[in-house]
């Protein structure tokens, strides 16, 4: 909110004068003082407004102030039969993994080495590849989507044919990272067609932590039944025409998305 990001502005500004005024060896009460008694009533005018967003706003006073997370029992209690949430850390040297389906818990560290950021990196690039890419280049990529998908995924589902839906919370570079077009097995053929792409066994889905997943937001009931939802492109139609026929789109869903 407007007021609230004003009154923090004016707190740093105040207790930086403050801090500055000390620092300065300044024998002026009075200074001192001043600044002493804007920062209270600023505290005061903070503190009042707290009160008011906690009675008049409090699902925005829960999401914004409630320091409170998911614990592990209530994250299995909340998944429903066939969910399983993976939630990743992003460290300096490792990314630890931990998997939550509502009976069982996994855990498991992929080593963030210079080789795990360049398929990470090579495996995006080639979601961007230009029409005609080599067929080796094809193979390439889809080793990469294996190859992730054995290290950042497998090791939760443990052969768990139960789970239909996987929820990623990722961190870090991960949250670049395209679920769906990561695959469980590389076609024995050169066959796009016929590539296990994650999206075909599960349905997938990216939350930001397993607390917002898990918090209730009531949602607003509208006066209207539809809602359509459209992207503006402003670019060239031959730049657009390119990027729906690039090795993504035609090798991951065929000519659904080819414009002549």
């Amino acid at each position: 909110m407007k007021r609230e990001n004003t009154i923090r502005k004016e707190m740093g500004f105040y207790r930086k004068q403050l801090a500055t005024f000390f620092q300065s060896r300044n024998d002026s009460l009075a200074l001192k003082f001043y600044y002493q008694k804007i920062l209270v009533d600023l505290q005061l005018q903070y503190d009042s407004l707290q009160h008011e967003l906690q009675d008049h706003y409090p699902e925005y006073y829960r999401l914004k102030y409630d320091l409170s997370v998911v614990t592990l029992t209530e994250t299995q209690r909340k998944l429903t039969r066939g969910q399983c949430l993976i939630s990743y850390f992003w460290s300096e040297d490792m990314i630890y993994v931990l998997s939550v389906t509502k009976k069982k818990t996994s855990c498991w560290s992929v080593r963030l080495n210079d080789d795990l950021i360049r398929r990470l990196n090579s495996f995006q690039d080639g979601i961007r590849q230009e029409p005609g890419m080599a067929k080796t280049a094809g193979k390439d990529w889809l080793q990469l989507g294996y190859d992730l998908y054995q290290d950042l995924i497998q090791p939760g589902l443990k052969d768990d044919r139960k789970i239909t839906s996987l929820l990623f919370i990722p961190s870090g570079k991960l949250f670049y990272l395209p679920w769906s077009a990561l695959n469980t097995g590389t076609p024995a053929a050169a066959s796009f067609r016929e590539v296990p792409y994650l999206i075909k066994h599960y349905t997938l889905q990216q939350e930001y932590s397993a607390t917002l997943l898990f918090t209730d937001i009531p949602r607003a009931r509208l006066d209207y039944n539809y809602v359509g939802v459209a992207p503006e492109y402003t670019g060239a139609y031959s730049t657009l025409t390119t990027t729906l026929d690039s090795f993504a789109f035609r090798h991951a869903y065929g000519d659904a998305f080819r414009m002549e």
